[in-house]
C-alpha cells in the first residue's frame, strides 16, 4: 500500500512539473514574440513607421547564417526559414530566398528579410495561386535587444 502512495506521489509531482516547464516555456515564446506591423510600402517597412498597422506577432531565432521566423495572425501560424544570410551581427543581418518551381522551371516570388536598427522588415512579392495573383506584402516589427526597447 506505501509503494502505490509513493508511486501516485511521484505521478503527481511529475504532472506538476511537467505544468510548470509549459508554463516557463510559454512565457519564455511570448517574451520573445513582437507585434507584427502591416506597411503600406517598402520604405515604411524598412523605417516601421507610424502608417504600419497591427497585424499579428512574429518570433524570429537567427543561428549562423540561418534564419527562423514564426509569423501568427489569428489564428494562423506560419513558420519561414531562410538559409544563405549575410550576418553582420545577431542585430543585423539580412536574408533572402527565391521562389522558384524546378520541375515547371517557374518564378514563384521572392522574399526579403532584414534585421537592421532594431528593426526587422520584411517584403515578399509571391503568386497566390489559391487567387491567381501576384501580392506584394510589406511587414515591420520593431524589436528590443538586452532591455532596450526601439
Amino acid at each position: 500500500m506505501a509503494t502505490h502512495s509513493s508511486r501516485l506521489v511521484a505521478q503527481i509531482l511529475e504532472l506538476f512539473a511537467f505544468g510548470f516547464f509549459v508554463l516557463i516555456y510559454k512565457s519564455t515564446l511570448a517574451a520573445n514574440s513582437y507585434p507584427l506591423l502591416l506597411c503600406p510600402d517598402s520604405s515604411s517597412a524598412i523605417l516601421c513607421t507610424e502608417v504600419c498597422k497591427p497585424f499579428g506577432q512574429i518570433s524570429y531565432s537567427i543561428d549562423r547564417e540561418e534564419l527562423e521566423i514564426s509569423k501568427r495572425e489569428k489564428d494562423n501560424i506560419e513558420k519561414s526559414h531562410f538559409k544563405d544570410c549575410k550576418v553582420q551581427s545577431q542585430n543585423e543581418w539580412l536574408c533572402n530566398k527565391v521562389r522558384y518551381d524546378e520541375n515547371r522551371r517557374v518564378f514563384n516570388g521572392y522574399e526579403v528579410v532584414q534585421m537592421a536598427n532594431g528593426v526587422l522588415s520584411k517584403q515578399s512579392f509571391v503568386f497566390e495561386k489559391s487567387q491567381d495573383i501576384w501580392k506584394e506584402v510589406f511587414q515591420c516589427s520593431k524589436v528590443s535587444f538586452l532591455d532596450k526597447k526601439n
